[in-house]
């Protein structure tokens, strides 16, 4: 019942227009966001390591030959009256997953975050609230290569293609990170994890390999906010060598071409297309959406583009009738879900277009919830006034 009644809060202050910047002193931090400025919220920062050799395209200029790439990268943290010397040996984590798209990054929560902070009398103690840029968005967009020596050396090159793989490990090295920050008096931390739209996929997962590989602290609550239908998500997912070759065209001029599209014209198409197909209510988009997706997209040399190629080539698409069924009861999982009944037409063009059986016609035809429901995944569906992912 406590994890239901945060899924409900976060639908609360997911439709509440916050006018201004809150702070407050019962909120432990040590440093404060640039997105967040005034509020009380702390800047973790983290790294995560990749494969160089997976690149689509290489640069044989490197002096060193780097065998890896190193993301530095930024998480908001708010976290209510966390002390060791309490009585209450448990801690509550909720895990804010961010949607990738053209300048989007951690500060797709500021809003949310901002409304925790000043709604804070009502959540329990020891709670926290955690949300990182993903690999390739925000301030994780631009690696450095870390040579056979040692030594770091300054990227130059395209970023590998990024898959649910690489940020589901990303988000367990983080959960695991925290959870020793927390200290060993935490002997129960329990995690929920919230995924938006097309992310979903990654919180499956994560929420996967917390079953199978026995962690000491477990993930109690999934909650998928506008969802993918059930037909994109159990789908076969598009074969490595499709993937790669949409990605290695969007690297080209098809590529920088629609990065300069997007941002052309103090970003008119960012507009247009999240007024249309993102949001029920253009206000409701809020007067920083705009500037704020343009800032981050321009930041780090505009690296963040090849997130957003990946997420373009098809690498969140399918491949999740595994996962759903591992987590078959398990896990809860809620959905939340838009109740604007209009069809998003947003495609990519390179995705998978999925030829459907009889049995996906049906399940087309079911709520996520439904198919959770039959796969005995016990959740509650909700519904705010806004729009459904494609």
């Amino acid at each position: 019942m406590f994890w239901l009644w945060v899924t409900c809060f976060l639908i609360l202050s997911s439709i509440i227009q916050c006018n201004g910047l809150v702070s407050s002193r019962n909120w432990e931090t040590k440093y404060i966001t640039e997105s967040l400025e005034n509020s009380d919220a702390a800047v973790l920062e983290q790294t995560k390591f990749l494969s160089r050799f997976r690149n689509t395209r290489r640069n044989e200029d490197v002096s060193v030959a780097a065998k890896q790439i190193q993301f530095n990268y930024k998480c908001n943290l708010i976290t209510k009256n966390v002390d060791a010397r309490c009585n209450d040996l448990s801690h509550k984590c909720v895990l804010l997953v961010q949607p990738i798209g053209v300048g989007i990054g951690r500060w797709y929560y500021d809003r949310l975050l901002q409304e925790l902070v000043k709604s804070q009398d009502i959540l329990v103690d020891n709670m926290s609230f955690i949300v990182p840029d993903l690999l390739g968005s925000g301030s994780a967009a631009k690696p450095s290569y870390i040579l056979e020596d040692g030594c770091k050396e300054t990227f130059s090159e395209d970023l590998p293609l990024l898959t649910v793989n690489d940020w589901t490990a990303q988000l367990i090295e983080l959960m695991k990170s925290y959870e020793i920050q927390l200290g060993e008096e935490y002997t129960n931390i329990e995690w929920m994890v919230v995924a938006n739209g097309g992310c979903v996929p990654i919180a499956l997962e994560v929420a996967k390999q917390f079953i199978e590989g026995l962690h000491k602290h477990k993930i109690v609550h999934l909650c998928l906010t506008a969802p993918p239908k059930v037909s994109s998500l159990i789908m076969k997912p598009p074969s490595n060598k499709k993937l790669a070759k949409g990605y290695r065209t969007l690297q080209g001029l098809a590529g920088k071409a629609f990065w300069w599209y997007s941002l052309r014209k103090n970003g008119k198409f960012i507009r247009s297309f999240s007024e249309k197909n993102l949001a029920s209510d253009p206000e409701n988009l809020g007067e920083d959406w705009v500037p704020q997706c343009i800032q981050t997209a321009k930041s780090n040399d505009g690296y963040s583009k090849f997130s957003t190629f990946s997420f373009l080539a098809g690498s969140l698409q399918g491949g999740c009738k595994e996962k759903l069924n591992v987590l078959a009861g398990q896990i809860p999982v809620s959905v939340i879900r838009g109740s604007d009944k209009r069809k998003n037409p947003a495609r990519s063009y390179f995705w998978t277009r999925n030829r459907k059986s009889k049995h996906e016609i049906q399940n087309e035809e079911k709520s996520l919830s439904q198919f959770l429901k039959e796969n005995n995944n016990v959740g509650e569906e909700l519904f705010v006034g806004g729009r459904r992912c494609p």
